[in-house]
């Protein structure tokens, strides 16, 4: 199985995501942008939680919408 692994400012390591929380990411599929800066990585979620304030998505500030 290919799990995530990221960068910590904190720990400054490499960690394995879920390790601690049990919350680990099955991967399912890596994109790279055009210009090969940015990759987005489609996972499973075990536990249904991948935010260390318990929520499903780390990305829960809106801080554009268009309005259209």
């Amino acid at each position: 199985m290919k799990f995530t692994y990221f960068w910590s400012r904190s720990r400054k390591k490499i960690w394995l995501k879920g390790e601690d929380s049990k919350n680990f990411q099955l991967i399912k599929k890596i994109f790279i942008d055009c210009d090969s800066d940015t990759f987005l990585i489609t996972v499973k979620q075990i536990n249904n939680c991948c935010c260390h304030l318990q929520t499903r998505s780390c990305f829960m500030n809106e801080i554009f919408k268009t309005s259209t």
